[in-house]
């Protein structure tokens, strides 16, 4: 009987951690981590120490971050929007937020957004005061904290609003890369924005493919991402110009690096696959399901190949 009920207790909680994990989209979290990462190997190819445990709190705490993003998302998400906020790339077909289709309950997200809100604030505290990171290390904590909420929660609730996409884009690819360069230097370095364009960029362009996708559904919503209020070929304008400064970018870090690192060539193979990209959307393909889906998977896997090359050219000269 005891084993019974152990066994029963043990498939509860494994079915709450499977719930709370479809409330959490993978994709532009473990994007995150990476970017994260890359900026805090960058360090010591300028010269600086390498720490090991600044490298784990700071995961720590984009980790908890984009949680507190993700869960506050579904918090303050209603029946009305089939996606309540662009960063929804995981792919999952289910129209309305988790906590109201009862697959996972509001008081079980609010006490968790609660927790991983605390875990970060304690996170920055610790890399601050402890690890001596920099004066600015709570202040990027905090920033990113009310950032976060207020992309879900009412009033502002900019992450429904037009250009969104672009903006959380923009903000994954390049204030990861900057909070692991300044936590392990304690100083910022213009280095970085050559390869923050192309990551900023590229990332712009798969949250607008993704808008591509949802144009229809979007659309019958009333939803006003970009997209919609553009229009599918004005959005493409937009997309194009993203995508050319992504592939400008690796370029430049090609043939005109800040710092050499090693396998930089290997970058030729994803400008190739972008400059793909950039056939689908002259050919039209993003007004087809079909080609939509093709271009926004596509698309992401041009934006992650990319930062697992930059992290693999950067951990090699470690």
């Amino acid at each position: 009987m005891n084993q019974i009920f152990s066994n029963a207790k043990f498939m509860a909680a494994k079915t709450e951690v499977l719930k709370l994990f479809r409330c959490s989209d993978l994709p532009p979290l473990l994007s995150g981590v990476i970017v994260l990462w890359l900026g805090t190997l960058l360090a010591p190819v300028q010269g600086y120490a390498w720490r090991w445990a600044v490298a784990e709190f700071a995961t720590l705490a984009l980790i908890a971050l984009m949680l507190v993003f993700f869960w506050i998302r579904e918090l303050y998400g209603t029946k009305s929007q089939t996606r309540p906020v662009a960063l929804a790339i995981s792919g999952f077909p289910e129209d309305v937020p988790w906590c109201l289709t009862g697959l996972v309950s509001r008081a079980t997200l609010t006490k968790l957004s609660y927790s991983a809100a605390a875990v970060a604030v304690l996170s920055g505290l610790i890399l601050q005061f402890y690890f001596q990171t920099g004066d600015w290390t709570m202040a990027l904590v905090v920033v990113a904290l009310l950032g976060g909420y207020a992309a879900a929660a009412p009033p502002v609730r900019w992450g429904s609003r037009p250009g969104s996409a672009l903006v959380a884009g923009v903000a994954l690819g390049l204030l990861p890369l900057v909070a692991g360069f300044y936590l392990q230097s304690g100083h910022w370095a213009s280095e970085l924005f050559l390869f923050a364009l192309p990551l900023m960029a590229s990332g712009a362009c798969v949250y607008l493919s993704q808008e591509f996708r949802d144009y229809a559904t979007d659309w019958q919503a009333g939803h006003r991402t970009l997209v919609v209020r553009l229009g599918p070929i004005g959005a493409a304008l937009v997309y194009t110009l993203a995508n050319i400064l992504a592939i400008i970018g690796m370029v430049l870090i090609i043939l005109f690096p800040a710092t050499p690192l090693p396998y930089h060539q290997g970058l030729w193979l994803i400008i190739l696959l972008a400059v793909i990209n950039q056939e689908m959307v002259k050919r039209r393909k993003y007004k087809e399901p079909r080609g939509q889906t093709m271009l926004w998977r596509l698309t992401g896997l041009v934006n992650i190949s990319m930062e697992i090359w930059f992290l693999i050219m950067a951990g090699a000269r470690l």
